[in-house]
């Protein structure tokens, strides 16, 4: 019964009820008063609430702490540890633990996450097959640590080391036409290993970045003698630019490369989707060994606290590198809202609206074309 009542609920309602309800924790949160009340008091808990076509509606509460090694160092970030549980209306639950920690002068810097997911996703296969359109979804349980450590070199450089952690334990599926077939990690399984990473970063501010550029370069490994059940290696170059037309608008531009060799698990293959990288697609609708993602969006202020964005996505994914074409890209676009309730950090609420371009996929979607978002941060 409590499925059929969730059933009826319109989506247009659930994001006027979702949006209004983080404006009015936003408007208390940012408040003068309750900023100056924060700034005595750097620990703050708040109700939180979320969409996504992966999740739905999602609700849940969070602590964060902001605290810095020296209050004089107006270049180094405030350090943060955040604690957040969620439900959402898919029945998924959500345990996460991020962490971001700048020492003095930004000399050292780690960055990470800890977080247990017990969720449901959609698995369309890998490679042109899954331009069918034909999905089986799958319900798994997973802890995932992610862990990064950066050496300021320079200003702007920095170089450093990473751990990704992720024990992949699927608990069911609807039918086994895709997952028990020759598909790599159909039967979960842990990737654990190292890697090494280097790091250009002008941007004016993390979380909501006008102006600057961005280059972070990676290479990782995965093998039996770091834990992992599969081998793997992994080489990604993420690079974004942020121009500034005017002090209230800039262009930003996003391109990603993801490159895998070896045997790799599906759930680990790169893919388009999600909140992040790909908006209009359902997480993971295309995915393969090797992708490489161009995301722009223009960024508009229109008031202290108001700003809005247009935004476009363009995505190629292949089994072997010397294999992409562009006749065979993913487009999409959209266009969202931003509230900053968090003027000092430049913290957003964002709520995107995206539409596949291509036509793909149109023939089998069971979240509907449309994809909305409500979450904080930016994608890019």
């Amino acid at each position: 019964m409590r499925k059929l009542v969730m059933k009826r609920v319109q989506p247009k309602y659930i994001f006027r009820l979702l949006f209004g309800f983080n404006l009015m924790v936003s408007a208390v949160i940012s408040s003068p008063a309750q900023e100056k009340k924060l700034r005595k008091t750097p620990f703050i808990a708040y109700p939180l609430a979320f969409y996504s076509p992966e999740t739905k509606a999602g609700i849940g509460v969070a602590g964060t702490i902001n605290f810095k090694s020296d209050l004089l160092d107006s270049l180094t970030p405030a350090s943060q540890v955040s604690l957040g549980f969620a439900y959402t209306q898919n029945r998924q639950t959500i345990f996460s633990l991020p962490f971001a920690l700048y020492s003095k002068h930004r000399e050292h810097t780690i960055l990470g996450e800890y977080s247990y997911n017990d969720f449901s996703y959609y698995y369309y296969g890998t490679g042109p097959g899954n331009e069918k359109g034909v999905s089986e979804k799958y319900k798994v349980k997973f802890p995932l640590f992610r862990i990064n450590y950066y050496k300021r070199i320079s200003n702007s450089i920095f170089i450093g080391a990473r751990w990704w952690y992720e024990d992949y334990n699927i608990k069911s599926f609807e039918s086994n036409e895709l997952l028990l077939t020759k598909t790599p990690g159909r039967s979960g399984g842990t990737t654990s290993g190292p890697g090494i990473v280097f790091l250009f970063d002008t941007r004016d501010n993390l979380y909501y970045s006008l102006k600057g550029d961005y280059l972070e370069l990676v290479y990782q490994n995965q093998s039996s003698l770091t834990g992992s059940d599969f081998f793997y290696d992994r080489y990604r170059f993420d690079y974004r630019h942020f121009h500034p037309i005017n002090k209230n608008q800039s262009v930003c531009f996003q391109a990603f490369g993801d490159f895998i060799s070896g045997n790799v698990p599906f759930n680990q293959m790169p893919g388009i989707g999600a909140g992040r990288r790909g908006r209009g697609f359902y997480e993971g609708r295309f995915r393969d060994k090797n992708i490489i993602l161009l995301q722009g969006e223009w960024r508009a202020r229109l008031d202290n606290k108001l700003s809005a964005a247009l935004f476009f996505n363009s995505a190629l994914l292949a089994e072997k590198a010397s294999e992409f074409y562009l006749a065979e890209s993913h487009l999409s676009a959209g266009c969202g809202l931003r509230y900053m309730f968090d003027v000092q950090n430049k913290t957003n609420v964002r709520l995107d609206i995206a539409f596949p371009l291509d036509g793909k996929d149109y023939i089998y979607n069971p979240e509907g074309t449309m994809k909305v978002y409500f979450t904080v941060n930016e994608a890019f």
